[in-house]
């Protein structure tokens, strides 16, 4: 099996390159010493990001009365968490917007389901109260990152896949573990740890599938990225042929957070509108 997961892992190189520069905001908003001067000077040095971000920072949906004319003063009206999304959002959608064919995603479709499971995660971390929210933003941003490589690898076994789907009555998250051993979220996380990113981001994406496997330390992290995945599918595009995964939320699952059925849907409305408004 190791050799399996190198080959595949060794495959990396034909992904759309993920930035330097967003290696370097992933550490730093894993870190609990970071300023905003940090932030600052690393987006600073890139010209067409900082355009990018004063653009999106002007826009309407933020609505704010004047023009915003330089990154310390959206940091400032906007606030530096609002930032790192917007920025890391920005770095990850060439690398996210790829067609799978052996998920059946149209282009920009796993984008749209990894922004919205990211900005749901995010919601409920918020609502829990937890530290350092947007390292659940990420999460869900990077959740499914494995299927870009098992597309590549699977692309020739699609029928096989798809057999174990319709004839096992698998979702492909299982079926991908019958057929490999292994499903796209352990492949994830394995990519998040050859990205030298924080153990926290390799933990989650690799149990939000199998949250009973998770160390303890992360079961309940996993279990939030789990339930947002499943909450995302009510209102964004990403399922793609992967129908027979059983997508709905248990209200009662909600309790386990700490969170009623009221909670999660006043922010859902408020994340379907957020992503009507967004123009990237």
């Amino acid at each position: 099996m190791a050799d399996l997961i190198e080959k595949i892992l060794g495959k990396a190189d034909d992904l759309p390159v993920l930035p330097h520069i967003a290696m370097e905001i992933l550490t730093l908003i894993d870190s609990e010493n970071s300023i905003p001067a940090d932030f600052q000077s690393i987006i600073e040095n890139d010209q067409v990001l900082t355009l990018k971000i004063l653009k999106l920072a002007n826009s309407a949906y933020y609505g704010y009365p004047r023009e915003i004319i330089s990154v310390k003063e959206a940091i400032v009206i906007l606030g530096l968490d609002t930032l790192k999304s917007l920025v890391l959002s920005l770095l990850t959608r060439q690398m996210l917007s790829k067609g799978l064919d052996t998920y059946g995603l149209k282009r920009g479709e796993l984008w749209e389901h990894s922004i919205t499971v990211a900005m749901i995660a995010r919601s409920i971390a918020k609502l829990m109260r937890l530290a350092n929210v947007e390292r659940y933003f990420v999460s869900g941003l990077l959740h499914d990152t494995g299927k870009l490589l098992l597309d590549i690898y699977l692309l020739d076994n699609v029928e096989k896949l798809k057999a174990q789907v319709n004839e096992g009555g698998l979702d492909f998250s299982e079926a991908e573990e019958m057929l490999l051993g292994f499903d796209h979220a352990f492949i994830g996380s394995k990519l998040i740890e050859q990205w030298n990113l924080p153990s926290f981001l390799e933990n989650v994406v690799c149990y939000h599938h199998s949250v009973k496997r998770a160390p303890d330390i992360y079961k309940k992290d996993a279990y939030i990225i789990d339930i947002s995945d499943r909450l995302a599918y009510s209102i964004a595009r990403g399922s793609g042929t992967d129908y027979k995964v059983n997508k709905t939320v248990n209200p009662a699952e909600y309790g386990k957070l700490g969170l009623t059925v009221a909670d999660i849907e006043a922010n859902l409305e408020t994340i379907k509108t957020s992503l009507q408004s967004m123009k990237f």
